[in-house]
């Protein structure tokens, strides 16, 4: 009623109630109000003494039923009504079921047992807000009325209940019970404080004017609110920056004076005060946005934009992630995104130490569930659920990537915003190896500009084997791991398959990146290939090797690739043959054998003496 009043500039028709036959005192059947909860703001109370309990008259039932609310009995049908005209829940108690003549609002205690009107048992605990009488619960606050208290043919005076309740814990009690009303509908969005009176009045003037009753003189009244106007500065030309277009100020007032708010100029500004009504008003953009749905905002006509366009442009760090997704798509992998949030119970299927760096988490207040319920410090068990999810679902082999971001928290218990750092995340099964994993991080590597790539052996970490990780280093800066998952860790996931992830810190390769491309000339002089197979233990790792070839080929050596690791009956069963093809160049010069089979020499010599590796021939 009162938009349609400001939108047609109509005067509104407040209902008023008057009553014209109170008799007796409230005082001699009511023994007062007890809020001993402060999720109640207001309890505004009648009583209606001689009730004659009967059907309603024909207009009233035909109002509700016309609404979808089955009419019940007069006392409950006015009440129902009154909801559905001013919004303001109401009930109605049998006073003389009341123990004590009083009603007291708490909170329910634990497990504590309660008999809807739907008469189905409930079972509450201390976030519920019941109404209660002397000795038990009477009603489910803001939800539901009790059975025990309910208006039955037999009642002779009636209690009238207009309250006011904290709408969250309503919507908690609401949802948890599974028990949606047109009562905690209402209560849920927020109700006016103010409405319980003009509520319970006019029920009460209905009860009167239907003949349902005697209205006792007296009310009882209990506020836990301080009335207090909230009164919000309005500029001029603020509406008109937002809006887009100028507005007169008188106009500005009639506007909201049409929609209930007591203007005022002071100074440049005008000043309103909200209706109580109005709950949802807080700020200067709220009455802004009053005024131009009253002005009508298919009344403002569009404008050019004027200035100067800033192009936009991505950052360096997305510029960075954009080359690496572009990379990894190229190799096959498939992007995915996943929950911030996982189960502390994850990183024990890690087999991490208890005073691992990654049990250091942060726990969530409201979690959506114990699945998730910490904040996450590794990308290790996003990527294991996910191949786990895959290869149940019958998916032979699958490559992923993620990068996403881990949360360290600065200090527990947290007290201020924990640092949020960027990783690279890589994962397969399936088809692949780990040199695969290793020739992947090279290629992204050697495209961002960062080179001189090393690997050393990772032992100390729980959830990589221990002869099939390595740490990833560029210099001496260490970029992260990648190897092989532990056999027992993919034993607590599930998964049948070996599983190779790359865990990378993504911060550091784009601190190192270098996306400038330096042209290089072709060589003048001819490279020389020359291949090299060993036979050494299963525990040596191939970068090991590498990094033995490398140090005596210094600068002639141009690549290094592994072409073959073989197993089989040519070679002992604790033993690998591992090949390399080893391409050497000089930019000075032509090289000759006579240069070269000096440092194939060193180079098994070495390899002999560090690896007892024995040359394949």
């Amino acid at each position: 009623a009162r938009e349609t009043a400001a939108t047609f500039n109509r005067d509104l028709k407040e209902i008023k109630p008057k009553l014209e036959n109170e008799q007796d005192n409230i005082h001699k059947f009511a023994n007062g109000i007890e809020l001993q909860t402060p999720y109640c703001t207001r309890y505004y109370s009648r009583v209606i003494k001689d009730v004659v309990i009967a059907p309603s008259p024909l207009w009233l039932q035909t109002t509700l039923m016309n609404a979808g609310v089955r009419p019940i009995n007069n006392i409950v049908d006015i009440t129902n009504y009154v909801m559905l005209e001013l919004g303001q829940p109401l009930h109605a108690f049998d006073l003389d079921n009341l123990s004590g003549k009083k009603i007291i609002v708490r909170q329910a205690t634990n497990k504590e047992k309660l008999t809807t009107l739907d008469n189905t048992l409930r079972i509450l605990d201390e976030n519920d807000i019941v109404i209660a009488d002397a000795s038990d619960s009477i009603g489910l606050a803001g939800i539901m009325g009790g059975l025990d208290s309910e208006i039955t043919i037999n009642t002779k005076t009636v209690l009238l209940e207009g309250a006011n309740f904290s709408e969250k814990h309503i919507r908690l009690t609401s949802k948890k019970l599974s028990l949606r009303t047109e009562a905690s509908t209402r209560f849920e969005k927020g109700i006016d404080p103010n409405l319980c009176e003009q509520a319970v009045e006019r029920v009460a003037e209905l009860v009167e004017q239907t003949g349902a009753g005697i209205v006792v003189k007296g009310i009882i009244d209990i506020k836990q609110y301080k009335d207090k106007d909230n009164i919000i500065s309005l500029r001029p030309e603020r509406v008109e920056k937002l809006l887009g277009v100028e507005i007169p100020i008188t106009d500005m007032h009639t506007y909201l004076n049409r929609l209930g708010f007591i203007t005022s100029t002071k100074g440049q500004s005008i000043e309103a005060i909200v209706p109580s009504f109005r709950s949802d008003v807080e700020v200067e953009a709220d009455l802004i946005e009053e005024i131009g749905r009253l002005y009508g905002f298919h009344n403002i006509e569009g404008k050019p934009l004027f200035g100067a366009l800033t192009r936009g442009e991505k950052s360096y760090k997305k510029q960075i992630e954009a080359r690496v997704k572009n990379i990894l798509q190229g190799l096959g992998f498939n992007e995915v995104m996943t929950y911030s949030f996982v189960s502390p119970k994850e990183y024990d299927k890690l087999n991490l130490n208890k005073d691992a760096a990654e049990r250091n988490f942060i726990k969530l207040m409201n979690p959506l569930g114990e699945d998730f319920s910490t904040m996450r410090t590794t990308l290790l068990p996003n990527m294991l659920d996910l191949i786990e999810r895959n290869q149940k679902r019958g998916v032979a082999a699958a490559k992923f990537y993620e990068i996403g971001h881990i949360f360290i928290p600065k200090s527990l218990p947290v007290e201020e915003l924990p640092d949020e750092k960027g990783v690279l995340s890589i994962g397969f099964y399936g088809e692949n190896d780990f040199y695969f994993m290793k020739e992947s991080l090279e290629i992204i590597l050697d495209r961002l500009g960062i080179k001189d790539i090393n690997y050393i052996r990772e032992p100390n970490s729980p959830a990589y084997h221990p002869g099939r990780a390595a740490t990833v280093f560029t210099g001496d800066t260490k970029l992260g791991i990648i190897g092989e998952i532990h056999p027992d860790v993919l034993i607590n996931y599930d998964i049948k398959q070996r599983v190779y992830i790359a865990d990378i810190d993504f911060e550091k390769m784009v601190e190192l990146s270098k996306l400038d491309i330096k042209y290089s000339p072709l060589p003048k002089f001819p490279s020389i290939t020359r291949d090299i197979a060993v036979v050494v233990d299963e525990d040596v790792m191939v970068g090991e090797l590498e990094n033995v070839i490398k140090y005596h080929g210094k600068d002639l050596i141009e690549s290094i690739e592994l072409f073959d690791i073989y197993r089989g009956d040519q070679v002992p069963a604790d033993k690998k043959s591992v090949a390399f093809s080893i391409v050497y160049r000089s930019f000075k010069k032509t090289l000759t054998d006579e240069e070269i089979n000096p440092i194939q020499e060193a180079i098994i010599i070495d390899l002999e003496e560090e690896f007892n590796a024995m040359l394949r021939s």
